[in-house]
């Protein structure tokens, strides 16, 4: 019998707060919208989509500032935020049926 605790599939628990894991560009709350990538014979999640709390409408005035400051540099700020996500995701959770 496994230590682990089993994966919980993720397909009915989205939007999913990911409180583990703040926005490294300014610590607001990002929350898992969408699980665009998986294997299909494990359940492995391999591609995610996320958005920051303090994210405004795409059409607004304040969109193309947020933008630029939240993604200025994505291999410095995000790459390693989200391998760390990743990690934890795959850990907890699987996106089988």
């Amino acid at each position: 019998m496994s230590d682990q605790p089993s994966k919980v599939s993720l397909r009915n628990k989205l939007p999913l707060s990911l409180d583990r894991f703040p926005c490294p560009i300014c610590g607001a709350k990002v929350y898992l919208t969408a699980v665009v990538e998986w294997g299909a014979d494990d359940g492995e999640i391999s591609g995610v989509e996320y958005d920051c709390e303090t994210e405004p409408d795409i059409d607004s005035d304040e969109w193309p500032a947020w933008h630029r400051h939240h993604f200025n540099m994505p291999y410095v700020d995000w790459l390693p935020w989200e391998t760390r996500m990743m990690a934890w995701l795959n850990r907890q959770f699987h996106y089988l049926d």
